[in-house]
């Protein structure tokens, strides 16, 4: 089917909506963090998720048809690749800056291009080499090891990154009959099976000064897995990824006004720096596939 000027659009709208809504669910969770356990956080937060994705499954496929996944061995292996990550990105978030984990954040596109060539024999271009190298270097800018005492909390993010890698990876595997729904609603599931009977046992429950806070940070989630995964099946995903990297001043934004936080020069160019390369990656791979079918 020929992509369309209002798919791409909607596509685009979609992916500033979906990448938005992650920021959104991640401030919350930083700002739950200074009053709970990481693992109630993810517990309480994903209960929300799971409510809001049944409440709008007749938008997103349908629950029925989700529990009739022709995939479950790849849904079982995302769901152990967001369990790393729900907790992990939580873990960040407690004890580093929005700003500092953002640009290490950002070389998940890196990853998984690196990532696809062992699992899916994919061929790297010398460009897009290029791209990585330069996006590694912004994290050199960034963080300046060897020049000051990097905090040890750092190691956390990157292993976020990883298990994005890996759920977007295993995304690819899925059969083409899946749901909206199930791209979220399987990892989540997933993850508050493993982890709910540690909130039970600890007979952890939210504040209703806090509940608004859960329930944001839920709902967002979805709202960011389904609004990213449908807007890359209205448009392109060379169109879509860029977007990715709006998130950053959203975070500089939200981390200034609402947790103080202030990058220093360093930190803002290395993270121009990466996200700039992670663009010219986009294009790259756009330009790879555009030769390739013509």
């Amino acid at each position: 089917m020929v992509e369309s000027s209002g798919n791409t659009k909607k596509g685009i709208l979609l992916a500033l909506f979906g990448f938005s809504s992650f920021v959104i669910s991640d401030s919350c969770a930083k700002w739950l963090s200074g009053s709970y356990n990481i693992i109630d956080i993810v517990v309480w937060s994903y209960i929300f998720a799971l409510i809001t994705g049944l409440v709008f499954s007749p938008l997103l496929g349908g629950l029925k048809k989700t529990l009739r996944t022709k995939s479950l061995k790849t849904h079982v292996g995302r769901g152990l690749c967001n369990l790393g990550l729900a907790t992990s990105v939580v873990l960040a978030f407690k004890n580093l800056d929005l700003t500092a984990v953002y640009p290490i954040m950002f070389l998940a596109p890196f990853m998984i291009t690196i990532m696809a060539i062992p699992i899916y024999k994919e061929y790297v271009h010398p460009e897009s080499w290029i791209a990585i190298a330069i996006g590694f270097f912004g994290v050199l800018v960034a963080y300046r090891p060897g020049f000051e005492i990097l905090d040890p909390w750092l190691i956390v993010p990157f292993f976020t990154v990883f298990c994005i890698a890996g759920l977007a990876l295993l995304a690819r595997a899925l059969h083409k009959d899946e749901t909206l729904l199930s791209l979220s609603f399987y990892p989540c599931l997933m993850t508050f099976i493993v982890l709910a009977p540690y909130t039970a046992l600890r007979g952890t429950i939210p504040a209703l000064t806090d509940l608004p806070f859960f329930a944001l940070a839920g709902v967002m989630l979805v709202c960011g897995i389904s609004g990213v995964s449908f807007s890359i099946r209205l448009a392109r995903f060379a169109v879509v990824a860029p977007l990715h990297y709006l998130q950053l001043p959203l975070a500089f934004t939200i981390g200034y006004l609402v947790f103080n936080e202030t990058p220093d020069l360093l930190m803002k160019i290395g993270a121009l720096i990466i996200a700039g390369s992670g663009l010219l990656l986009c294009f790259e791979q756009n330009k790879t596939k555009t030769t390739a079918q013509d």
